[in-house]
């Protein structure tokens, strides 16, 4: 086994989820390390609700924690916006995304038809 290989191990982890699929999932520290935070820091966003754990799970987190918490990392430091204001950006950001994919659900339905 390469050096440093183990230590990835205990920060990332496979779980199956409701579907059987099999998902990605990181652990706290593991999803700190891998965003290049303090563990403090990916703790408060998730107290402040601005990161998920997986269901059931209290400290293991979907591999799209990492995008999430890029996105709000660039609110805070280019754009120098609160975390107050980053929950309701990100808020509307999910809106946008689920919108956007509803609306190609249906224009594929549309051009089936």
């Amino acid at each position: 086994m390469m050096r440093g290989m183990k230590s990835i191990q205990k920060w990332v982890l496979y779980r199956t989820d409701d579907s059987g699929e099999e998902i990605c999932c990181l652990t706290l520290e593991g999803l700190a390390r891998f965003t290049h935070l303090s563990i403090g820091s990916v703790r408060r966003m998730k107290e402040e609700g601005l990161i998920a754990p997986i269901e059931g799970e209290d400290l293991l987190f979907p591999q799209e924690a990492i995008r999430r918490i890029a996105k709000i990392e660039r609110l805070r430091n280019q754009l120098q916006v609160d975390l107050g204001g980053i929950d309701i950006i990100l808020d509307l950001m999910d809106r946008m995304e689920k919108m956007e994919r509803e609306i190609d659900a249906l224009r594929r339905e549309r051009l089936l038809r």
